[in-house]
Order: structure tokens, then C-alpha cells, then sequence
């Protein structure tokens, strides 16, 4: 019987090892994907800024850093996490100028630098800057 109990206690106490390592992981992970989240929204408020400001598109990040007090929604973040967790193919960003129908997918220019795609609901970057920059 002795045996028995201390398998149990060993099988118990590597399944609390592991709900501990995944809770971690799964904060992490949370807290990542909402400063992504953010660095997207912060990213395009600044190109849209920026276009409001100077009638065509950012060529690269130098462009936007005079801009990054208008980054409202980058809570918390500097310029320099902004961008080093976004990527932009600065050459294609006037194609977020064009007209795109409602069953179109808006082109995947601004991204994280992570790969995923999570976004604050109503804020994808690539839309929010098709909207308002769009020539209609």
C-alpha cells in the first residue's frame, strides 16, 4: 500500500507541476499577444498620421517616429518595442490606398513580428488604415 500512495503522491505532484507551467505559459503568452494587439493599433494610427499629414505613405520607421505621440492605442509602449514587434513592407503600403469590397481581404501589410495574427476586435491595422487613408 505504501507504494501505491507514493505513486499517487508522485502522479499528483507532476500534475500540479504542469497546471503551474501551463497557467505560466498561458500568461505569457496572453500578455504578449495584448502588447502585440496594441502595437498594431499604435502602428496605424501612425501611418494614418502620417498620410493625413504629408498625402502619401511612410518609405520606413524614421518616418513614423516623428508621429508616435499619435500612437494613442500603443498603451504602454514605446517606439522602439512598437516596432520591434511590427513588421511593415513599407514598398507595398499604398496598395492600402485602394477601394476593397467588403468580400475582399484587405493585403497583409502590417504584421507582427511574431507571426500571430490577434488584433483588438475592430482594429486590424491593415483595415484601419484602408479606411481611412482609401481613395474612394
Amino acid at each position: 500500500m505504501k507504494k501505491r500512495t507514493r505513486s499517487t503522491l508522485w502522479i499528483l505532484f507532476c500534475l500540479v507541476i504542469l497546471a503551474i507551467g501551463l497557467g505560466v505559459y498561458g500568461y505569457i503568452s496572453l500578455t504578449e499577444k495584448i502588447r502585440d494587439s496594441y502595437a498594431q493599433w499604435g502602428t496605424a494610427e501612425m501611418i494614418i498620421a502620417f498620410e493625413e499629414e504629408n498625402d502619401k505613405m511612410p518609405s520606413n520607421w524614421e518616418n513614423l517616429s516623428q508621429f508616435s505621440d499619435r500612437a494613442y492605442h500603443s498603451v504602454g509602449l514605446s517606439f522602439d518595442e512598437v516596432r520591434d514587434r511590427i513588421v511593415i513592407n513599407f514598398s507595398e503600403l499604398d496598395r492600402l490606398r485602394e477601394y476593397y469590397m467588403r468580400t475582399q481581404d484587405v493585403p497583409e501589410i502590417i504584421q507582427t513580428s511574431s507571426g500571430e495574427d490577434w488584433h483588438w476586435g475592430g482594429a486590424e491595422p491593415n483595415q484601419l488604415v484602408n479606411k481611412m487613408v482609401r481613395e474612394d
